[in-house]
């Protein structure tokens, strides 16, 4: 058995039970209710990374099958094994096995969205030979990847960014059972960075936590601060003259610096409203795509992706300017 001293924060206060899971109560309902009659159906779980889908299905398991979940939950990262391959062999010879002391199993596949459309199929044709005695969960960010045969045999939950309350919440109660002492604001700015990811946020205090298991404000001070506008300025003239690469680079180097999507939203929007030399029907068209790919990556779209989408979209928007 692992020592719990030995884990790591975010795993040692994962949720143990369906009425653990923060800030998803529109989902706890219908988990409770599979839990009461004992009955699941294909799920297909969706959303940004760290908002506890895999600790769902880990606490979904627990309270079906008690002290036998470990036996009967099978956890596979499916963007490590994304080939056909895989679904003929390893989830194949899963489904033959018996349950252990349960009516069935859960196999739960993380990253489903990047398993090929060959890989996809075959194990469509698995999950409809072996419904009674093998309930698959589907975890991903980008449901759009996963074919309508497979979406149409699961419920589809989404999961939601976490609010920054209920983070802040959660990382209070670490705190204090950890005994970790704080500066005061800390644990606002280490929700606000964290971009609704309540793993990032616990994974954060395991980060920055000093020798003296005290968080210091000077850890955060760049989560603290907005952008330099000057980092941002250069970003968009990377951006707005076509230089591919030169703006994925400053995008790569900001997210080396601990920025996420939300930080260089708020900081391209500042510069862009700011900027006078922007006609203001190509400030609107900009800002307009600002909201688009924020809402994507809300709904779980892999998030670097869609912000290299979304520098791409600001140019061809800033090029119209100039005919």
């Amino acid at each position: 058995m692992i020592n719990q001293c030995d884990l790591n924060l975010d795993e040692k206060y994962r949720p143990k039970t369906i009425k653990e899971i923060a800030g998803q109560p529109h989902l706890q309902t219908q988990l409770e209710n599979m839990v009461q009659t004992g009955k699941i159906p294909h799920l297909l779980f969706h959303g940004q990374p760290g908002v506890g889908k895999t600790s769902t299905a880990v606490a979904l398991a627990n309270d079906l099958f008690g002290k036998l979940w470990q036996y009967n939950l099978h956890i596979y990262n499916a963007s490590d094994d994304r080939g056909i391959n895989f679904i003929r062999t390893k989830i194949r010879n899963l489904v033959s096995i018996v349950p252990v002391g349960v009516p069935y199993q859960i196999i739960f596949l993380d990253e489903a969205d990047e398993l090929t459309r060959d890989a996809q199929t075959a194990l469509r044709e698995i999950m409809q030979k072996h419904t009674d005695t093998s309930k698959f969960i589907l975890s991903c960010n980008c449901p759009e990847n996963i074919i309508l045969p497979i979406k149409d045999r699961c419920i589809a939950l989404t999961f939601n960014p976490i609010a920054q309350d209920v983070i802040v919440e959660r990382l209070k109660t670490v705190c204090a059972s950890e005994r970790i002492g704080y500066d005061e604001g800390v644990l606002e700015t280490i929700a606000e960075a964290s971009g609704g990811s309540l793993r990032k946020a616990i994974q954060s205090i395991e980060l920055y936590r000093n020798k003296n298991n005290y968080i210091p404000k000077e850890a955060f001070q760049k989560f603290a601060a907005p952008f330099d506008d000057r980092t941002v300025k250069l970003l968009l003239e990377d951006v707005f003259a076509g230089d591919i690469s030169g703006s994925e680079e400053r995008l790569h180097s900001l997210y080396r610096d601990g920025y996420r999507a939300i930080n260089i939203f708020n900081g391209i929007i500042r510069v862009i409203e700011s900027d006078p030399g922007i006609e203001k029907a190509i400030k609107q068209d900009l800002i307009d795509q600002t909201g688009l790919y924020e809402w994507r990556i809300s709904q779980g779209s892999n998030e670097l992706l869609q912000m290299r989408c979304y520098l791409n979209s600001l140019g061809r928007a800033a090029r119209k300017d100039t005919g």
